[in-house]
């Protein structure tokens, strides 16, 4: 398969994340704020993660739960490892549900 441009992949998910979030809210704002945005800049080059990744671990360190703590710390849960190895390298909990038997503590 071709690879795509740098640019045009942002564009494309940038797209993708608009339209998804006209249409069902999530957490984080549409546009995200410059801070926001270079810190996902930097999470993309520093990791082998996607887009989709990298705002998924941008917004859990800055969006509405990051402020969550004790028994309401937002824990990610998936089954990707980059995308575990990422959010535990950038200080979020984690949990996956095919290899851990129990929730983090």
């Amino acid at each position: 398969s071709r690879k795509w441009e740098k640019q045009k992949y942002y564009r494309a998910v940038w797209d993708l994340q608009r339209n998804y979030q006209q249409r069902i809210k999530i957490d984080g704002p549409v546009d995200l704020p410059l801070p926001e945005f270079h810190d996902m800049e930097r999470v993309l080059k520093t990791y082998d993660v996607d887009y989709s990744d990298a705002l998924h671990v941008v917004l859990l360190r800055s969006g509405f739960y990051a402020h969550l703590a004790g028994s309401s710390t937002p824990v990610l849960v998936a089954a990707d490892k980059a995308l575990l190895d990422t959010a535990e390298a950038e200080g979020i909990v984690t949990w996956n549900p095919e290899t851990q038997e129990e929730l983090p503590s």
